[in-house]
């Protein structure tokens, strides 16, 4: 018999939302908790109901001091937040899916890569559109220049979301 994994997912947007639908149909997974703004409370309330999560929480840090038995969490919110939220957790030695992007530079990226080797947990980051032709194109690019890697340092609607001004310092 395998070992069940509690899960801790922070974020109710729309990723969250596939993550959830996910998890509901592994037998060995539960998702034991859900951590989303306060603005966000009426649904996250919602959320829990609908996948029957029995704890929700308006701080991803109450989250995991009220579950230390978390085994992984799903870092699904507002991307400007990953960085700061993935550190919380590698940190604290739980191990983290992030969604892209996993920082908002490569140098964070680089970071958060170096604490997690150091703290032993494993840090994934949803790559969910590496099969688009944009991004099939740049591998093909990449195998043929022989290039080690690509880092694109900036989500695809960055202009758009630069407008929304939802970042507190400068980007």
């Amino acid at each position: 018999m395998h070992k069940k994994i509690n899960i801790g997912v922070v974020g109710n947007g729309r990723m969250a939302q596939f993550h959830l639908e996910v998890f509901k149909n592994i037998p060995n997974v539960k998702v034991i908790c859900l951590s989303s703004t306060r603005k966000g409370s009426k649904k996250r309330k919602i959320t829990a109901n609908k996948f029957n999560i029995s704890k929700s929480y308006s701080c991803y840090k109450r989250m995991l001091i009220e579950n230390p038995n978390l085994n992984a969490v799903i870092i699904a919110s507002s991307l400007e937040y990953n960085y700061e939220i993935a550190k919380f957790f590698i940190i604290n030695k739980v191990s983290c899916l992030v969604e892209k992007p996993i920082a908002l530079d490569s140098n964070n990226a680089f970071q958060l890569l170096q604490l997690a080797n150091k703290k032993k947990v494993k840090v994934f980051y949803g790559l969910q559109r590496r099969f688009y032709s944009s991004f099939v194109k740049i591998k093909e690019i990449q195998k043929k220049n022989k290039l080690n890697s690509i880092f694109i340092d900036a989500p695809e609607h960055f202009e758009m979301i630069l407008k929304k001004k939802k970042f507190k310092k400068k980007v």
